[in-house]
């Protein structure tokens, strides 16, 4: 059921919808995307009705939306199918569940000509966050809370630092990685300086911008392909 933007006849309270919905585990490759559309639903929820909010949870706790790595190599055609069945779906019968969840994963991804359709059906495109307000009425988990008070106690990058401290620690690379000027590292047992670390981020930069670019190249391309069919 399509309303315009401000929702005038949000379900409050609204559903309530957790982490602990994804369908994915913590240590998935995915979990950081499905995390964004949780989080999206957190600033928009009171802003959903409540055909909304259900079709949001059912969005959620699809796991084909999350598996999008590779998906233009053999056998990831099931991403790209169940994307293309919400975006398609969100022209024909355009709801603000839908538009959010799009939004929340592929906004750098969907074409102009989304935009320009979703601004007529609901007038106004902006998202604001109405996570405090989401709160209100669904206070977050005791368990969220004490593994947030832990990680203020003992940060993770506080963790990392100290790992990097022993000369035994491994690294992502295999190797130790010992802290500038400290503890010679396994490669020609010399030190490593901060114009290395430099280099190797420069490094993974690259690698990681040119994975992007093939990315939205590829679903440009299948953009291209399903307009023109």
């Amino acid at each position: 059921m399509r309303h315009t933007n401000p929702c005038p006849n949000p379900n409050i309270p609204p559903l309530r919808i957790e982490l602990s919905d994804i369908p994915c585990n913590e240590s998935d490759e995915h979990y950081p995307m499905a995390v964004s559309a949780v989080k999206a639903y957190w600033r928009q929820a009171t802003n959903m009705t409540i055909e909304d909010q259900i079709e949001y949870k059912g969005l959620v706790e699809n796991k084909d939306y999350y598996e999008n790595k590779d998906y233009y190599e053999q056998g990831a055609s099931t991403w790209f199918s169940a994307f293309l069945a919400i975006w398609s779906s969100c022209e024909t019968s355009p709801t603000w569940a839908k538009f959010v969840f799009l939004e929340a994963l592929y906004y750098d991804t969907l074409p102009c000509s989304f935009y320009t359709l979703m601004q007529c059906v609901f007038e106004s495109l902006k998202i604001e966050n109405f996570e405090k307000d989401y709160r209100t009425h669904n206070p977050e988990p005791a368990r969220v809370k004490k593994r947030k008070a832990t990680e203020q106690l003992h940060p993770p990058e506080a963790k990392l630092r100290a790992n990097r401290s022993q000369p035994n620690a491994s690294s992502p690379l295999g190797q130790s990685s010992p802290v500038i000027g400290g503890q010679a590292s396994s490669v020609n047992n010399q030190p490593l300086t901060q114009r290395d670390l430099e280099r190797l981020e420069n490094r993974l930069k690259k690698h990681i911008d040119g994975r992007i670019k093939r990315i939205r190249e590829g679903i440009l391309a299948m953009f291209a392909e399903h307009t023109e069919s």
